[in-house]
This record gives C-alpha cells, structure tokens and sequence, in this order.
C-alpha cells in the first residue's frame, strides 16, 4: 500500500469454492489508506495480522486494525527493546487486554492458507544481536517472510539489515530465491545485502517510501544496483511514492503480473 514513509502489505489467498483469506503485514495509516482498501476488497475478517518488528512506521495503526476486524492470529517476533516506546506498549496492552491470540513466529516456521505457503526466514530461533544500537536491533528482528503459491514466490523483508540477511544466508538460502521482492528497509544502505540479492535473483523489486521522506530513502546506491546489478529495467522496479499502490498477482506460475494504482 501506498502509506507515506512506512509499510503496509494485504495478502489475499484463495481458500477454494470462491472462498478468500486475507493477512495483512504492518499496518499504517489506516483511517484514510488501509481501510478504505480492505473495505474496497470487501473484507469481513482477517486470518492473521503480522507486526514485523516494532517501530513506529510499521505498526502504529495495528490497534485500530483489531478495533475494526476480527483477527484469527497476531504474529510477532517477540523482540522487547530496551526502551519501549508508547505506541508499543499500547500495542502490548491493548492485545493483552482483547484476549486476541499472539503467536511468536521464528525461522523455520510454515503457515498454510489453502494452496498458499508462507516461509518464515527470519528471526533466527534464538535472538542475537550484531550491534549495541537497540536501532539495528530492532531492524534485525523482522518477520521476513517468503510467499508461495504454486511456483511463485514472493519476498517481504521488513526492514532487514545485514544481520538478518547473513542468518537466512547461512540458514534458509534455499528458500530465498523469489519473482519479488520487497526491497528491505524502504531502500536504505543497511538493508540490502547486494550477493543476497544478486543470489534471489527476482524480476521485479518494490519499494515503500514516502515522498521527502528525512533519510532521502531509497538510497542512491540501492537504486544504482538495482537497475544495473540486480533488475536491469527501470519499468520493473516500482515504488509506491511514485506509482501509488502496488498489486503482485500470480496464478501459480513464475509469471506474476504488477499493476500500480496512483
């Protein structure tokens, strides 16, 4: 979804006889984006909502996504930062207070909707940090999550940086490989590990950011490798400040198909 300076991801999923489950991966902006979206797809119950890790931009409006729907599941990594900001314990007392079932998913993990399968890569089982700044920490504790559904596949990485990407390297390279991917942490220098992406080789990369966002994201050098290293054609790497919403649709082949929505 177009959302400005952050993510937020709705998957759709065939359940047969014309039956849909729907996900929804971080949630911002809800009131004026997301719902509207949901309302538009006609959504009267979530399977699972998933905060991939807990920064401002990623899951603010998750409260107000479980004020308006019923969610089967909530997904998270079950990192506690050091300093907890207030939009993360309202998120921690609000699930605590709504009995609403909190599942902490790790690496290895496979979820399955119908004929679609959800590969979590990363965090590893074992938390474990490669910098004193509780910043990379928090980055390094995303849900990274591969999205099967016949022979596509679809990669969402959060916001990744180099110490996930090197633990699903080392521990899940087998199942990197992918169509998409959405490209981590809004395109920052942090976040994209070019031998990763170089080895995922996909056809089409996605990136959300906000217009004058304050970290000018995407990086110079993450747009240099990826239209000369990585994709090749400009057509094929979309982002959502200049193409609005983002639509990755596949019948089960390698073809997927992309449309855009200013």
């Amino acid at each position: 979804m177009d959302v400005g300076q952050g993510d937020t991801i709705i998957i759709e999923m065939p359940m047969g006889a014309e039956k849909k489950a729907f996900g929804v991966i971080d949630c911002i902006r809800f009131d004026d984006v997301t719902l509207p979206y949901l309302q538009e797809l006609d959504v009267k119950e979530l399977a699972f909502a998933c905060g991939t890790h807990p920064h401002l931009d990623h899951i603010q409006d998750i409260p107000k996504l479980f004020e308006t729907y019923k969610v089967g599941e909530y997904w998270e990594s079950g990192y506690k930062p050091e300093y907890e900001a207030a939009y993360q314990k309202d998120l921690i007392q609000y699930i605590e207070a709504s009995l609403i079932k909190k599942v902490i998913v790790r690496a290895g993990t496979q979820i399955q909707f119908g004929e679609t399968i959800l590969h979590i890569l990363s965090p590893p089982p074992s938390l474990s940090w490669d910098s004193k700044d509780p910043i990379f920490n928090n980055n390094n504790a995303s849900i990274v999550i591969s999205v099967q559904y016949g022979l596509s596949r679809v990669l969402l990485t959060a916001d990744a940086n180099f110490g996930c990407w090197a633990h699903i390297w080392v521990t899940h390279k087998h199942l990197m490989k992918a169509q998409a991917v959405k490209i981590s942490h809004h395109g920052s220098i942090h976040g994209n590990f070019l031998e990763c992406l170089e080895y995922i080789d996909p056809k089409y990369a996605i990136i959300s950011v906000g217009a004058d966002n304050l970290y000018n994201f995407p990086a110079k050098s993450t747009m240099e490798f990826l239209l000369e290293r990585i994709i090749g054609d400009p057509n094929r790497v979309f982002i959502t400040r200049d193409h609005g919403h983002i639509t990755i649709t596949s019948n089960g082949s390698q073809k997927l198909e992309i449309t855009t929505e200013k």
